[in-house]
């Protein structure tokens, strides 16, 4: 293999691994329950869209359907193809590079347009080309002219002759164009590989230490997996899959371990509550109450709210959970973050 070679594939392989990483990040959304994400395809639709590709199969690369991946019961459909480049990321992508692309989406349009309506079409799918290069300005424009209705007449050479070629390219009239143009998104100058790479890693992260150190990497082997041939009649991840792929038996454990205070019962009263109570009704900031294991902190906790003034907010949260995390019976990421604390805990509360 020669050294031109060998760069050429590695060039291929950069493409690959930035398609990975983007439809990793858009698959751990799957995590967060006010996305409304249900399911993420790789390399093509989902088996359970209802309505077979036929058309156009070739220009999806990613799908991602919130609602349901039932496309009667979704409430939007986003297709993408990704493209990268590592020796020209400042070239601007023309019409004659984006052909392809838009042919096969134009013609996933039209199957669309024809099975389920026009209205449906616009009402919820959207497709989207993605990638570190800039859009040309005269692509954009012609899109812009094509949505607003501007008159090929009154458009300005360049955009007029981006515009015709679309309509070439996509082999749609004026007024489809017209529509097919409000659902795509052309997004250039998106973020580079190792961009990608670092977003993941951060926001693997942020939904806590229930996921492993190697969170990132597990997501990326995942995706990787749903391109693979024996994929093909199961391309799809959804909640299920995400929690399968780093031991989670259920959503439950995505959460806080839940409250098991001891019940109080005939509680003494301690000569300090008057004192904290004071304490907490006149400090401008959250007041925080510290002390040794068993001396009533929980008691204290639960106490506290009957003794503010009416109309106040009180939270009482148990970060201990009736010392669970030391039984290994939950792995939520708070219970986790007391494995290091083991044996202090605390209780917050403040005034609102």
């Amino acid at each position: 293999m020669t050294e031109r070679t060998d760069l050429l594939v590695r060039y291929r392989n950069d493409g690959d691994d930035f398609h990975v990483l983007w439809t990793a990040r858009r698959a751990l959304r799957l995590f967060d329950p006010k996305s409304g994400l249900a399911a993420v395809a790789v390399e093509g639709i989902s088996e359970r869209e209802g309505i077979p590709a036929r058309e156009g199969i070739l220009a999806i690369d990613t799908a991602e359907y919130y609602g349901s991946e039932d496309l009667a019961q979704a409430t939007q459909v986003v297709y993408s193809q990704l493209k990268y480049s590592t020796t020209a990321p400042d070239k601007p992508w023309t019409v004659s590079g984006l052909k392809d692309t838009l042919q096969g989406f134009a013609d996933r349009f039209t199957e669309l347009c024809q099975e389920i309506g026009a209205t449906a079409v616009a009402d919820k799918v959207r497709v989207r080309f993605i990638s570190n290069r800039p859009i040309a300005e005269d692509v954009g424009k012609a899109f812009d002219a094509a949505i607003s209705g501007t008159p090929v007449e009154e458009q300005n050479k360049r955009t007029r002759t981006a515009y015709t070629s679309l309509l070439k390219a996509t082999g749609l009239t004026h007024f489809q164009f017209s529509e097919f143009a409000a659902q795509v998104d052309l997004l250039g100058d998106h973020e580079s590989h190792d961009a990608q790479a670092r977003l993941l890693e951060t926001e693997t992260g942020g939904y806590g230490p229930f996921l492993d150190t190697d969170a990132s990497i597990r997501m990326k082997e995942l995706v990787r997996s749903k391109g693979l041939s024996k994929s093909a009649r199961d391309k799809t991840i959804d909640l299920n899959t995400l929690l399968r792929q780093f031991g989670l038996g259920s959503e439950r454990e995505l959460f806080p371990a839940e409250p098991k205070f001891d019940p109080v019962t005939d509680p003494v009263p301690r000569a300090q509550e008057e004192a904290i109570v004071r304490a907490i009704l006149d400090s401008p900031w959250p007041v925080i109450i510290r002390a040794p294991g068993g001396v009533g902190k929980s008691v204290l906790a639960q106490r506290l709210p009957a003794r503010l003034p009416a109309g106040s907010e009180a939270v009482v949260f148990d970060g201990f959970a009736g010392g669970d995390y030391r039984r290994g019976i939950c792995k939520s990421r708070i219970v986790l973050h007391n494995k290091a604390k083991m044996s202090e805990k605390a209780e917050f509360i403040w005034n609102k």
